[in-house]
């Protein structure tokens, strides 16, 4: 829906350089990763950052450079709504309705 907010999080690994990945959520550049540095192992980095969509759709991409011989791998990638942070109706019913068996169960 547009101008609602999401977050995006995902897993990125590099085992050198030179190399860029740019994360696009819509027209905004969410993420531009350049020349992370490697160790002798390389580990996920776990990246996250709240996104608003554009529109009914809204296009992710991840583009990809890296230098012949080495690689880029992407883990894990995730966009869920970021929500208000109210309860939803039916967490209400449900806390409402153990609340009242609770309550009747203590008269007894």
């Amino acid at each position: 829906m547009a101008g609602a907010n999401y977050t995006l999080s995902f897993y990125f690994s590099s085992d050198g350089s030179p190399m860029e990945l740019e994360v696009l959520f819509g027209s905004t550049m969410a993420f531009d990763l350049v020349n992370l540095a490697a160790d002798s192992s390389p580990l996920y980095q776990f990246y996250s950052a709240t996104v608003t969509a554009t529109g009914t759709t809204t296009r992710l991409q991840f583009l990809g450079y890296q230098h012949a011989g080495t690689y880029n791998a992407l883990d894990d990638v995730s966009v869920v709504d970021a929500g208000s942070g109210a309860p939803e109706p039916a967490t209400w019913l449900l806390l409402g309705s153990a609340m009242f068996a609770l309550r009747a169960a203590r008269r007894r």
